[in-house]
């Protein structure tokens, strides 16, 4: 069984929730606190769905549970257009916080389509 520190997808979700978590510390944040909770919130879903697919006792609950995890990125990915939209972020802040979820959500979806070969 892998440890679920070892598993690169959750290594890139766990340095996006860092990121979000610093990018919605900032004051332009302070009066939306649904809003910073709600991005807060994808971010961590999508790290701890990885570690608790590791640990299961297949590789197609593994995999459902990387599913989770790919839709919080997308939440999360939905919710930073709403920052935008509210002058939180600018779009270069939002091209990057994409583009990062993005990458997150390709190694997700990469070790969901390996598991489900196997399976």
């Amino acid at each position: 069984m892998q440890r679920f520190e070892d598993i690169r997808a959750w290594q890139e979700s766990r340095k996006l929730t860092k990121y979000v978590c610093e990018l919605t510390a900032s004051d332009r944040f302070s009066e939306e606190h649904e809003l910073r909770t709600q991005l807060v919130r994808a971010a961590i879903s999508s790290m701890t769905q990885i570690a608790a697919g590791a640990c299961c006792d297949s590789e197609s609950e593994f995999a459902h549970h990387l599913a989770r995890a790919q839709r919080a990125v997308s939440r999360l990915q939905s919710l930073l257009y709403t920052a935008l939209d509210l002058g939180h972020i600018g779009p270069d802040v939002l091209r990057t916080s994409y583009e990062e979820a993005a990458r997150t959500k390709t190694l997700i979806g990469d070790l969901r389509a390996q598991l489900e070969r196997r399976a």
